[in-house]
């Protein structure tokens, strides 16, 4: 008996714990509650999110328009640019005929090793060209490239659809510089070349030479002065002249209504192509000059220092290939008055 209450008991309870449900069942069939102010929330969150893409749409679109614009530009002005270019190529024809290895001899002042090259320019325009400038580049023989010089011919006139030759054109060579001395090394035969023309000069040309009338802007227009011509002079201990020198000539006008007693300004010195190679100090004191006359001066000019290349390329320019400007400082009249342009 006790065992069969036993299992009834067990039996009981079993069934007791078979009819009861499970308590996870209740939470997973009762719907969740929603609170409307987080609905809300993500509503706006949702709208500031779709109004940001609309931006950025937007600004993405116009920066693609504003970018084809602005390639149509290029596009359109880079045609212009090649067709200059090809029209400079077009007016001249540069071909390098030598080269030449110079050795160092300090018995005649060549202190370094120098290469020289050999050229024939020719004109294929029916203009006489005053001068050409230009980029020289040089490429062995597997095309790589060992050095561009700046390379401008200038002395002589080059006569409409005709040619003139040049055979002193080069640098020194500097043995600290691996390019310099692999161009000293290498044979004229294993060498190529580019001239890039960057700037012609006709002989009709406003830029021909015309600066050399150094007429001042309105304000200083009480003086017109021109450079009548260059001097180099060389040295002669005899003379107490201990290095070369550079000389001008000048003729200065007074355009005023009063004699001018001094002028005092800067003299700007600059090559063919409008590039400066000099300022100099130049006053023009010593004669009176009466109103609406002129007087000439000579003997004005700078020492040349052979150590300063702006100097040196100031000796070696012809007269008939730099241009000039004078800036007038002051200029002092015979009454005691002045005027000061500074």
């Amino acid at each position: 008996m006790e065992e069969e209450k036993k299992n009834v008991t067990e039996n009981h309870a079993q069934g007791t714990n078979t009819n009861q449900p499970e308590a996870t069942s209740i939470h997973n069939d009762a719907p969740p509650k929603r609170d409307p102010k987080n609905t809300n929330k993500k509503r706006i969150l949702i709208g500031i999110c779709i109004a940001i893409i609309a931006i950025i749409v937007i600004l993405s679109a116009l920066s693609n328009n504003s970018t084809n614009n602005s390639s149509n530009d290029n596009q359109s002005s880079v045609p212009n640019q090649k067709i200059e270019e090809e029209q400079k190529k077009n007016d001249v024809r540069v071909t390098v005929t030598n080269k030449k290895n110079v050795p160092k001899d300090t018995s005649n002042g060549r202190y370094s090793d120098r290469v020289e090259f050999s050229f024939k320019i020719e004109n294929l325009t029916s203009r006489s060209i005053k001068g050409i400038q230009g980029t020289l580049t040089v490429y062995d023989l597997f095309d790589k490239k060992i050095i561009s010089i700046n390379c401008d011919f200038t002395g002589q006139t080059i006569s409409p659809n005709s040619y003139i030759t040049v055979d002193d054109l080069g640098i020194d060579i500097n043995q600290f510089m691996s390019n310099h001395i692999e161009l000293y090394n290498e044979k004229f035969n294993d060498l190529k070349f580019s001239y890039e023309v960057t700037n012609i000069v006709y002989t009709d040309s406003s830029t021909n030479n015309q600066n050399n009338t150094l007429e001042s802007d309105e304000k200083t227009s009480n003086v017109l002065i021109e450079v009548t011509n260059k001097y180099n002079l060389g040295k002669d201990y005899d003379a107490n002249r201990y290095s070369e020198r550079v000389e001008f000539d000048f003729k200065v006008t007074n355009k005023s209504s009063k004699t001018i007693k001094g002028v005092q300004g800067t003299l700007i010195v600059k090559d063919l192509f409008g590039k400066k190679i000099i300022s100099i100090n130049c006053d023009f004191t010593g004669k009176d000059i009466s109103p609406n006359k002129y007087v000439t001066f000579t003997g004005l000019g700078i020492d040349i220092n052979q150590f300063m290349d702006n100097h040196v390329e100031l000796y070696n320019e012809k007269y008939a290939d730099l241009n000039f400007e004078y800036v007038v400082k002051s200029i002092v009249y015979t009454d005691g008055s002045v005027d000061s342009y500074e």
